[in-house]
């Protein structure tokens, strides 16, 4: 994140920050129990990891146009390669 973004994105004193801070962590081995588990999961906590551009809008972690494209891309491929490694599926009339 640069520093510019930064400004934007972090708010040290936001009331969401110990919450964020105290649970991730925890959310995050919670989904890496359910793969164990066979559970298709997919953690995309470090989705913007390697991408510069700014992608946040707010503190309240909304995203730019550009965060939401790579999200939204990065959902349709995970969709994709589950469904295209699924039976195929009945669907009910």
């Amino acid at each position: 994140m640069s520093h510019q973004e930064r400004l934007v994105a972090i708010d040290p004193a936001h009331p969401y920050k110990p919450p964020v801070e105290d649970c991730y962590p925890v959310l995050i081995e919670a989904g890496k129990a359910l793969v164990g588990r066979g559970v298709p999961f997919h953690d995309l906590t470090g989705l913007f990891a390697g991408h510069p551009e700014p992608l946040y809008d707010d503190t309240c972690c909304h995203y730019n146009d550009e965060g939401y494209r790579l999200l939204a891309k990065t959902i349709d491929k995970t969709v994709v390669e589950a469904l295209a490694g699924s039976p195929k599926r009945r669907v009910a009339e």
